[in-house]
């Protein structure tokens, strides 16, 4: 009798401190270079062990701590966590600024689209034509894909003028009738093709 009188307290215990949650290891974000105040408005939103991860390597693409900090609080916003930070990287080393990287976060295409954007800042698309893509994207406004971009540019169209096309909303079914002329209010006009 008496040994089940010292095993209850025990139990409760045990019971209590699984229940409890386990603030994650900031260590890493402070080897990192992010600055405490950071960290303690981090850990006050109960950071987790893989978004501790993914804010490191957004730190290391060269994000700010205010802006990591805010990608954190959208993901949250949106019921997730930040699962982004890989995609942040890889944005800013094919040479999206960090400004674009927000912009992207805010319109919510930071996911499964940051690869398309990651491959067409490869294929030199440049910011701007990236971001009016995925503006038009984010408002469920008509048009083209990736592929209708390369289409495009392989035709002899400037990118300015690709563009345009993107925001005069250019479908897909569109581009693939390339050899006629693009309706646009824009002007939107095809290059002639420059033969060496």
């Amino acid at each position: 009798m008496n040994s089940r009188v010292l095993l209850a307290p025990l139990v409760v215990a045990l019971l209590l401190c699984t229940s409890c949650k386990r603030s994650a290891d900031t260590k890493p974000l402070d080897e990192a270079g992010v600055g405490f105040s950071a960290i303690k408005d981090l850990e006050q939103l109960e950071i987790n062990e893989d978004e501790v991860t993914q804010i490191v390597k957004a730190r290391a693409a060269g994000m700010s701590d205010r802006n990591c900090l805010e990608l954190l609080k959208l993901a949250r916003s949106r019921g997730g966590q930040f699962a982004e930070g890989y995609a942040v990287f890889n944005l800013r080393a094919a040479g999206m600024s960090e400004e674009g990287v927000m912009e992207l976060g805010r319109l919510n295409h930071l996911g499964i689209w940051a690869g398309e954007a990651h491959a067409l800042l490869l294929a030199g698309f440049h910011e701007p034509t990236v971001l009016e893509l995925a503006r038009r994207r984010a408002k469920g406004l008509p048009t083209m894909s990736s592929p209708s971009l390369a289409k495009l540019r392989n035709e002899g169209y400037s990118e300015d003028r690709i563009v345009q096309a993107i925001r005069d909303g250019v479908t897909d079914e569109q581009v693939s009738r390339v050899t006629e002329p693009l309706p646009s209010p824009g002007g939107f006009r095809r290059q002639p093709r420059r033969r060496p």
